[in-house]
């Protein structure tokens, strides 16, 4: 991963913001195995058959991800500390719905909320909450 990011020199709306992006460059290797059994029950004179199934599948990625936008604005008041921040996922990764391993989700997405920081280096105290909403869009291959 890698997240260039530029935090602003001059206040914005009184507080300090930052801009970045992060994208993803990786490998991906994925395996699925599966064993079926069971028994088949026939009228007499067959009576039951009994049967098993094994298979396993695997495949490997090695590309690019989705990229991921993030603003972010904070401000500080004593030990008091606020923060607004906004985030995203650009689909633009490697994504095949038909394929076992993806480095992308297929779909994009937006994210926003706040947080707030008690911090208080003398006592030794520090308090912190962060929430937030999430939309995910529809991913057009798969719904």
């Amino acid at each position: 991963m890698i997240t260039p990011t530029y935090v602003f020199a001059t206040p914005v709306l009184g507080g300090q913001a930052s801009l970045g992006m992060m994208g993803i460059f990786g490998s991906v290797n994925t395996s699925l195995a599966g064993t079926l059994t069971g028994t088949l029950t026939l009228p007499p004179p067959i009576g039951s058959i009994p049967f098993m199934r094994s298979d396993s599948i695997s495949d490997s990625l090695t590309s690019v991800g989705d990229l991921y936008p993030n603003f972010s604005l904070r401000w500080n008041a004593g030990v008091n500390n606020f923060m607004v921040y906004a985030t995203g996922d650009i689909p633009v990764g490697s994504y095949d719905s038909t394929r076992l391993s993806n480095i992308g989700l297929g779909h994009g997405a937006v994210d926003a909320g706040g947080g707030y920081t008690y911090f208080n280096p003398q006592a030794g105290h520090e308090f912190s909450v962060v929430t937030g909403f999430t939309y995910n869009f529809n991913n057009p291959t798969s719904n």
